[in-house]
């Protein structure tokens, strides 16, 4: 009977490493937690699998892809990517793995495998990184920076995060005076309002005038 039980359960083990089921050891290598910082943040936001499954592996989903890869061919310069968080994940509590995050990077969000990382060495990499970088961390609890709001209560901000405007376009926040732009919408309403009538007029001065004509 106990020869039996050994049996299937060695049978078990090979099915599940064969179809990918974690088996105990090999689960118990994978990340379990991780850590945010950055501006504006007192202190870490931590976030654990075992009580926030759907964040952690959003969060995850933003760099996990990255591990192995040789990532893109031009570094840009960190200067210019605007605020940088560190995003730190842990496995049992022991740090694993370092990245660099820029939600509001030109271009889009870039993200940045530093050499130096916990279990040793890695190769120096830049990726862009995904568009639902931003929303991931807010989601967690980051606060990200507004440099181009003004906070102005008659003023609508047109800003331009993927830099589509050209450079002297955008060294002040584009804005509309939601006053003056009512004023245009009324002379143009009033434009559109005066037009038949105008045309009515010339319609009518030119039947007179050939009535004219034809008593003559």
């Amino acid at each position: 009977m106990r020869l039996l039980s050994a049996s299937v359960a060695a049978i078990l083990t090979v099915i599940a490493i064969g179809v990918g089921l974690p088996t105990g050891a090999w689960a118990a290598d994978q990340p379990n937690s991780l850590a945010i910082g950055g501006p504006g943040l007192k202190k870490p936001i931590t976030v654990r699998a075992a009580g926030q499954q759907d964040l952690f592996n959003t969060l995850m989903r933003q760099v996990s892809w990255m591990a192995g890869q040789q990532g893109d061919p031009i570094n840009p310069d960190p200067a210019k990517l605007g605020a940088k968080y560190t995003l730190t994940v842990f496995v049992n509590n022991a740090a694993a793995q370092v990245y660099e995050l820029y939600p509001q990077a030109p271009g889009g969000p870039r993200a940045h495998r530093p050499a130096a990382q916990p279990k040793g060495s890695a190769r120096n990499a830049w990726f862009y990184a995904s568009v639902a970088m931003p929303d991931a961390l807010a989601a967690a609890g980051v606060t990200l920076p507004h440099p181009d709001a003004s906070g102005a209560a008659q003023e609508m901000i047109i800003q331009d995060p993927n830099g589509f405007a050209p450079a002297e376009a955008t060294s002040q926040p584009i804005s509309l005076g939601i006053d003056k732009t009512l004023r245009d919408q009324g002379r143009t309403l009033l434009l559109w309002l005066a037009t038949p009538f105008v045309v009515l007029l010339l319609l009518f001065a030119a039947a007179r005038r050939s009535r004219r004509y034809v008593a003559r």
